[in-house]
């Protein structure tokens, strides 16, 4: 049948004169008759429930909107709604839905838009905004699906084309493909007029204990609602207008962009009205969000301010108080685990980011597997990775996670995302985390013995247990700068840790089955005897023998230096050893230095990169505990010689370090050392007299000179990081500089 054009009925003339009215209305003034309808007399009700089912209504009705029969949906629709439930919240509102459906009906039989939006603003006029619009809903729900129910039921119910028949449905369906603008327009607005009515809802549930009507952005959204509900009650009333024009059309097709111009018109002032309060709900989340974390913040100090029985108040509030999970992944079981495990122990949370290194993985591994073993020093250890949440589910980063989570034996929180935002604000906020690794200890009443064991575990092992304050002051008291506490620690491990010693002379060590020379180690230390005989071993091994250790990656330097201080040392007819022990942050280059001393037999080194690692992550973990005791380079002497260690590795060219059988040491940085080894004949003499290392150290004194530039380099990113800080050489105040440093070796 040929589609013509008829005269434009009734209700659409009414449609332009509307738009004139519109048009010409001051926005202001509407809103002022909209909020005149407004008088609420306290009475609530429970939207939710039916707004979920004229979204049910909605969604089966509308072919855009879902598909019918989805069984998923289905479950999860039964699961919400009950009919006792919906009994109790439709039963004193039928009558109400009942009125507003037939003010809905008015603009089909005379009215105009505005007339009837406000009819039912007057109508309502005892009922909250959120109220107001969802029972419009609930209206328009049962003519559109009653509407389209008989439309696809006409088919295969009697009663169903009976119905259809007299509301002459079966010539719409049959020119639906003329209709299909108008179809297509009226789903949009629909799909918009769902969207603001949800987000009203959305803003009646937001507790109130977290914020107030008086919040900025709370208050700019219901400031906004009087607008929001007159004009998804005039979509609404657009709607009912175009499904009842449908009817009307009996044999006839009007083809007319009238309809869709208008629906268009009002989904985008519906959008722009859903835009405008998802922005303001959004910032209320967000403040909600924040006074959330605030109070879980504040929980989590008192907390741990307070004394309590056993660790699980506080490790709860750390990792997780839900009971429905198990939040710890077993590293070594592969198993998920309740947080009970933990109870009453020594906890190590070590917590770090997604970059964590593998030396401190494999290092922290040996001890840990060491102290299994002992069992007067026992610990548990939970690795808590804190990754920022905006890239946490990024695929890399997870595969990352996984990677590591399963590198380590000990417990990890099985998903980073069930650390709270407050956790994270607490632990860089009280612990001073920023990017590097903390070991932070706690003891089994929950109490921080040590906000970062770390270096404590990497300076003394296992021998600081139980990780507190006055077990690092105690253990320090014991200490001297010798060689003995510069090597010391680097451990017991075949693949990470090695304690430097001397079976027959220092080059011997790099020839010594590494099993074997382990194995010694473990046997002396598991028979508790390990500093006392580590100690007597070095003494014995190195008495009258002299020892080198020299670092930089200068290598013309390095092979200039090792092979005229040997002949030095044969001139003066004294044994004498030297090791290489690398440079900080500097692993690639380190590597191919080393194998140029292994090719030239230059010098023992460290074919473990690990152990290079060691030995200058223990040097910085030396300063911060000094730091952690208000001790510098004025008032200390291990400090003094640990900050000129430092600032000799911040230099471009080598160091040295010479130390003797009675405790005696002489140090320079490169240039110093290698122009004191080339004026041995004017030192030579002194030798016999003095002895070697001692005739060495004066003549290293005499070439020092006023003039001189040391560099130190302290990770910006550790936390204690000193503010003023004085030259190891001369004592004077060292000028602070910010330098950026990027793909660390």
């Amino acid at each position: 049948m040929a589609a013509y054009t008829r005269p434009v009925p009734k209700t659409h003339q009414l449609a332009k004169n509307d738009r004139r009215m519109l048009s010409a209305s001051d926005d202001n003034a509407m809103t002022k008759q909209v909020v005149a309808t407004h008088a609420p007399d306290g009475r609530e009700v429970n939207v939710k429930p039916i707004l979920l089912i004229v979204e049910e209504v909605i969604r089966r009705a509308t072919p855009d909107i879902g598909k019918v029969g989805n069984g998923q949906h289905e479950d999860m629709f039964e699961d919400q709604i009950s009919s006792a439930e919906m009994d109790g919240v439709l039963e004193p509102l039928a009558h109400v839905i009942q009125k507003v459906g037939a003010e809905l009906a008015c603009k089909c039989s005379g009215g105009d838009a505005h007339a009837t939006t406000m009819a039912i603003l007057n109508l309502l006029s005892n009922y909250s905004w959120d109220a107001k619009v969802v029972i419009t809903m609930a209206a328009f729900a049962v003519n559109y699906g009653q509407y389209w129910l008989l439309s696809q039921l006409y088919t295969t119910n009697m009663l169903a084309k009976a119905l259809a028949l007299l509301k002459q449905l079966p010539d719409v369906i049959e020119h639906s493909n003329s209709l299909k603008p108008q179809f297509d327009a009226l789903s949009k607005l629909i799909t918009a007029v769902l969207n603001v009515t949800k987000c009203i809802v959305k803003f009646t549930e937001l507790p109130s204990h977290y914020i107030s009507p008086d919040t900025p952005a709370m208050s700019v959204a219901l400031a906004h609602f009087p607008t929001a509900a007159y004009w998804t009650i005039k979509s609404v009333v657009a709607c009912t207008s175009l499904i009842e024009s449908f009817v009307s059309l009996s044999h006839e097709l009007i083809i007319s962009t009238t309809e869709v111009w208008e629906l268009s018109s009002l989904a985008h002032k519906e959008t722009n009205i859903h835009e405008h309060l998802q922005t303001q709900l959004d910032l209320c989340l967000q403040h909600i969000d924040e006074k959330r974390h605030l109070e879980a913040y504040q929980n989590l100090v008192r907390i741990s301010e307070t004394l309590h029985l056993d660790n699980m108040k506080f490790i709860r509030a750390l990792i997780s108080a839900r009971e429905d999970i198990q939040p710890l992944y077993d590293g070594t079981s592969k198993l998920t685990v309740h947080l009970e495990i933990l109870k009453r122990k020594h906890v190590l949370l070590l917590i770090s980011d997604l970059d964590i290194s593998h030396e401190e993985v494999m290092i922290v591994d040996n001890l840990f597997k060491e102290s299994q073993q002992r069992p007067e020093i026992r610990y548990e250890i939970v690795w808590i990775p804190i990754i920022d949440r905006s890239i946490q589910q990024h695929s890399k980063n997870k595969h990352k996670f996984e990677e590591l989570k399963q590198l380590m034996p000990w417990y990890s929180v099985y998903d980073p995302s069930i650390i709270e935002q407050s956790v994270i604000r607490y632990i860089k906020e009280k612990w001073n985390f920023k990017k590097k690794t903390i070991l932070v200890a706690l003891d089994p009443q929950g109490k921080v013995s040590s906000t970062n064991a770390l270096h404590m575990l990497w300076i003394w092992g296992n021998l600081a247990f139980p990780f507190t304050s006055e077990r690092e002051e105690a253990l320090w008291k014991t200490e001297s700068w010798r060689l003995e506490l510069l090597i010391d620690g680097i451990d017991l491990s075949i693949l990470d840790w090695v304690y430097l010693h001397f079976p027959k002379s220092f080059t011997t060590f790099s020839r010594t089955p590494f099993n074997k020379t382990l194995n010694i180690f473990k046997n002396i230390r598991q028979k508790k005897k390990g500093l006392f005989l580590i100690l007597f071993l070095v003494h014995q091994a190195a008495e009258g023998r002299y020892i080198c250790i020299f670092g930089g990656e200068d290598t013309e330097w390095i092979k200039e230096f090792t092979s005229k201080t040997k002949q030095v040392a044969e001139a003066a007819n004294v044994d004498l050893q030297m090791a290489y022990v690398g440079k900080n942050n500097a692993k690639e280059r380190v590597r191919k230095i080393s194998i140029m001393i292994a090719d030239n037999k230059l010098s023992h080194y460290w074919p473990d990169s690990t152990l290079v690692w060691f030995f200058w992550a223990r040097l910085e973990s030396m300063m911060y505990s000094k730091l952690n005791y208000g001790k510098t380079v004025e008032n200390d002497q291990i400090m003094q010689e640990i900050m000129t260690l430092l600032s000799f590795d911040g230099s471009d060219k080598g160091w040295a370090i010479f130390f003797g059988r009675g405790g005696e040491m002489a140090r320079a940085k490169g240039e110093t050392a290698l122009s004191c080894i080339l004026a041995f004949d004017q030192w030579k003499e002194e030798v016999e007299e003095k002895g070697f290392l001692k005739a060495l150290a004066e003549y290293l004194q005499q070439l020092r000179t006023p003039h001189h530039c040391n560099r130190l380099i302290l990770p910006g990113l550790t936390g204690n990081i000193p503010e003023n800080v004085v030259c190891a050489e001369c004592g004077r105040a060292m000028e602070k500089y910010l330098m950026y440093r990027c793909c660390v070796e």
